[in-house]
């Protein structure tokens, strides 16, 4: 297309030429913009996708956790686990006599903590 266009350029005068040659310029500065864009959405993608299959591959696992896998979780003393399910900040699930913690929650009580702290 630009070869055509090339060869239109010795009919005009040099104002027009000037003028076509900006315009073919930014018609190839716009393309190479879109193309820019369009590997960087790429990348964008692929890095999300990365993401969230490794989030899922952190969060894989028991649905319940024993009050030691859930202070191994938090990085926290089995007694403080203790503690926060007496303050009631960790709701429990009783299975019989024994005591669980549902995954999702100790998940959600440690990244409410990260925000806190964040603030």
């Amino acid at each position: 297309m630009n070869d055509v266009r090339l060869t239109r350029l010795p009919n005009l005068t040099p104002q027009q030429r000037v003028s076509e040659v900006a315009s073919m310029a930014e018609m190839a500065a716009q393309a190479q913009l879109t193309t820019f864009v369009t590997a960087v959405r790429e990348v964008v993608r692929e890095e999300l996708a990365a993401q969230l299959q490794g989030k899922a591959a952190a969060t894989a696992g028991p649905l319940l956790m024993t009050k030691v896998e859930a202070a191994d979780h938090l990085r926290v003393s089995p007694s403080l686990v203790n503690q926060l399910i007496s303050r009631r900040e960790l709701p429990v699930v009783r299975v019989g006599r024994t005591v669980r913690l549902r995954r999702v929650d100790v998940e959600v009580y440690a990244q409410q903590h990260i925000e806190r702290s964040l603030v």
